[in-house]
């Protein structure tokens, strides 16, 4: 659409062209939270939204003449979806408030993730839940046996609970896995 000077090639363009240096279309799995990247490319499509809900409003609004303004009804929708989406964003920074809340969240939100159930294991283990933070590596190690961060990791714990006869096999495992 760029190439046929379609105004909207433009927005296109202006999305990936900005989006593109900060990303893949290979999905990368160790990054469980990379919405960031999106920030400045999705002004493009803000701004044609923004527009977009301008000139539909306002050809809606002349259809009716029922007296009211497009600028009125605009700044009413605004106030509304600003107030909800900043309602959102207070929700979704409390997660960002400690590790421990954000890999809990990651952990609900992809609970077949064992990069997510290994982190909150490393949280959980630093608090000193050392319990909590086996059963996390275990589940990590169940969802993938040859992820030998999460072995050592739990060898780690299991040394820490006294258990060093158990967490030799996972010790040679990880060792086997990654031997540098």
């Amino acid at each position: 659409l760029w190439g046929r000077g379609a105004a909207i090639g433009v927005v296109g363009a202006w999305f990936f062209l900005i989006w593109a240096p900060s990303s893949s279309f290979v999905p990368i799995a160790t990054e469980l939270a990379a919405e960031r990247r999106m920030y400045l490319s999705l002004a493009a499509v803000v701004a044609v939204v923004v527009i977009g809900a301008w000139v539909v409003l306002e050809r809606m609004l002349h259809r009716t003449s029922d007296g009211r303004t497009p600028a009125k009804w605009f700044a009413t929708i605004v106030l509304a979806l600003s107030v909800a989406l900043g309602y959102a964003t207070v929700r979704r920074n409390q997660d960002y408030q400690t590790a421990r809340t954000i890999w809990t969240d990651a952990v609900a939100k992809h609970p077949n993730s064992p990069t997510a159930r290994m982190n909150l294991g490393n949280v959980l283990l630093a608090e000193g839940e050392t319990h909590h933070a086996i059963e996390q590596y275990n589940e990590a190690i169940r969802l993938n046996p040859d992820f030998a961060e999460a072995q050592y990791n739990l060898a780690n714990a299991l040394v820490a609970e006294g258990h060093a006869e158990t967490a030799l096999p996972h010790y040679q495992k990880a060792i086997r896995l990654q031997p540098n």
